[in-house]
């Protein structure tokens, strides 16, 4: 069972580092030209927090039980992968290696 306050703000963290990582790869498209490789370390760190994040969330059960977090660090690390690619494409200007 959820267990909202005051331990929700742990439920939302990896979510809003997703956003993050939007408007972070926007921001410095509009800002520095493209194909500029070394903006695309915080993506990588902000992609590694957000496992780290979930695997904290599975571990720790007072927010949620272990399987409701397995699901949902499943649902949201295959979507934040989407969103990373897409981050680091932006950032680096359409080519990643």
């Amino acid at each position: 069972m959820l267990q909202w306050y005051p331990d929700s703000y742990r439920i939302g963290i990896a979510p809003i580092l997703t956003l993050l990582m939007v408007f972070f790869a926007i921001g410095v498209r509009v800002l520095i030209p493209e194909g500029n490789t070394a903006f695309q370390w915080p993506l990588n760190i902000a992609m590694g927090l957000i496992a780290l994040v979930h695997l904290y969330l599975i571990i720790d059960d007072r927010v949620m039980k272990r399987g409701d977090a397995l699901i949902y660090g499943l649902v949201h690390i295959c979507m934040a992968f989407t969103v990373w690619i897409f981050s680091l494409m932006v950032v680096t200007g359409n080519d990643l290696f």
